[in-house]
């Protein structure tokens, strides 16, 4: 548990480090969080694995999943299965931006992976736990505070998980999708299908005390991130460290959860025919939508007009409905995964059996992704100082001046790809210049002489910050020229890049690979699940 919730913080932290300063190392305080659980609870699922192992082949009885000559509980696996999953789609994560940049957008390919990784991991925890209540209840006639702290936690990950999946349609500039011709909001219909999954399990589980319990630990946790990460990106900024413009932004990740699922909650335990009521309980969980809160830059609702809002409203009503179905599917799926864990206890009282717990059944398939190595970086001309990260997300920053005016030019790829597109964003290290205009152009030299690609930079609402979207149409030796417009002065500098060959790995390839692994990990607990209820009947006839 000390790992999901650790990991969580440190996610945090480490994508408001990104918004505010803007490039990082491999090993900063913020990926150490991440990764500082991982490990050690991978050792210890290991060491579980070969305990279980070990009991089995003396002969005792070890309920669970044997794959070959190893047998250990169904937790075990799930969490071994998510783990491998995370490292998998963390070195996933490196190549994407080593070939395609940073990432405009959340979701993304090996962020699929990391994400479905963890999701697996932190199920397992929670069939654990409950098996582990279940267990208590039985023997002690009580429940256990402690045990229901931890389930609810690793359902609270398991919330902040997924509003962080589809937090990418709070941002502005993914918020809205043109559809036949008219605007509108998705964040609407995804967050209420997340928000009725996470209450109804909960609610299954530990009912509409244990559904506050939990809306309660996500306000307070919600809290503590929004004034602590400002505070911990500033204390973690070392000399060589530079605020982005505009910066500090607002705190990202608290924005993206449900500050209203609290008041909520309350009222369905006041007034349970709210919840009974499936029209006032959609009504209701559509309220505590984040998007309504005027939380960032922008209003969302205003992107789009009265019309694109409306649709998007009826739109999210049978969404959230079939959420109510999906929720019972993914109930039963948990409930199959305890189901023969419980079954074994019962049966094992009866025969005075050695063994005490054992969970049911799952799998693990590792799949191994040969990675490209990131290129090698090359650089020259009138740069001052250049910035390279060597970890994950990690772009390349350079200092160079145009006619004594110091600017910050950040490439999200680089060396910048061919046949692919490259955001680039420049801005003055004194905010208060007076530059009116920003372009790029290209120079590529060949047999038949010197061609020329103009970008135009748009300077983002409210920040002296320019940003453009470069296609690099070959590779070879490149001169990029940074033009400004200073005071009515039109200068330019020129910097020498080496501009590499295209992707080995397509984006339509890598999306087929993004989203298969995590749908396949789904339809096999699915089917496993109803194997395992299944064998559990017959056993116990």
């Amino acid at each position: 548990m000390f790992w999901h919730v650790c990991g969580r913080i440190g996610l945090s932290i480490d994508l408001q480090w990104h918004i505010d300063v803007g490039r990082d190392q491999m090993f900063t305080p913020p990926h150490v969080m991440i990764l500082a659980g991982l490990f050690p609870a991978m050792i210890v699922s290991l060491l579980f694995l070969i305990w279980t192992t070990r009991d089995y082949h003396r002969g005792i009885e070890v309920p669970g999943l044997k794959i070959g000559p190893i047998v250990a509980p169904v937790a075990i696996w799930m969490t071994l299965l998510g783990q491998v999953t995370i490292i998998l789609g963390g070195l996933f994560d490196d190549y994407w931006h080593a070939q395609y940049g940073i990432d405009v957008n959340i979701t993304t390919p090996p962020h699929l992976w990391t994400i479905s990784g963890g999701v697996v991991a932190e199920i397992a925890t929670l069939v654990l736990a409950c098996q582990l209540i279940s267990m208590s209840q039985r023997e002690e006639n009580s429940e256990n505070k402690l045990l229901i702290m931890i389930a609810l936690l690793a359902i609270w990950t398991l919330l902040i998980h997924s509003f962080f999946t589809v937090g990418n349609f709070l941002d502005p500039r993914e918020a809205v999708v043109e559809l036949a011709g008219l605007k509108l909001l998705p964040h609407l219909a995804l967050a209420g299908f997340v928000t009725i999954i996470i209450i109804e399990i909960t609610n299954h589980l530990f009912g509409l005390e244990g559904t506050t319990k939990l809306s309660m630990i996500s306000l307070t946790l919600q809290l503590l991130l929004l004034f602590s990460i400002p505070m911990i990106v500033e204390m973690l900024m070392g000399p060589e460290h530079v605020y982005r413009p505009g910066s500090p932004h607002q705190v990202l990740v608290p924005s993206l959860l449900p500050w209203l699922l609290l008041p909520a909650i309350i009222c369905f335990r006041k007034w349970p025919i709210l919840m009974n009521n499936k029209w006032a309980y959609l009504a209701i969980v559509l309220c505590t939508n984040p998007i309504w809160l005027p939380l960032g830059s922008e209003y969302i609702p205003s992107l789009v007009d009265g019309i694109g809002l409306t649709i998007s409203i009826l739109i999210s009503i049978p969404v959230m409905h079939f959420a109510i179905s999906s929720s019972k599917k993914v109930i039963t799926i948990i409930d199959n995964l305890m189901l023969r864990v419980i079954y074994k206890k019962e049966t094992k009282v009866k025969k005075d059996a050695k063994i005490k717990s054992a969970l049911g059944t799952s799998i693990a398939i590792l799949l191994i992704i040969c990675m490209m190595f990131i290129p090698v970086t090359q650089g020259h001309g009138g740069v001052h100082r250049t910035e390279k990260g060597d970890g994950f997300d990690a772009p390349m920053r350079m200092l160079f001046d145009i006619e004594e005016t110091d600017f910050w030019v950040e490439f999200m790829i680089y060396p910048p790809k061919a046949l692919g597109a490259t955001e680039i964003f420049i801005f003055p290290v004194d905010e208060t210049t007076n530059v009116s205009k920003l372009w790029m152009e290209i120079v590529f030299m060949d047999e038949k002489g010197e061609t020329r690609m103009v970008s135009q930079f748009e300077k983002l609402s409210g920040r002296e910050m320019w940003v453009s979207t470069v296609e690099f149409p070959f590779s070879g030796n490149n001169t990029i020229e940074f033009w400004a417009t200073i005071d009515g002065n039109s200068e330019f500098t020129a910097i020498d890049v080496y501009v590499e060959s295209p992707a080995f790995l397509s984006a339509r390839m890598a999306w087929t690979i993004g989203l298969g692994w995590p749908i396949a990990m789904g339809l096999i607990f699915w089917k496993l699940s109803i194997h395992m209820a299944a064998k559990a009947e017959s056993e116990q006839e």
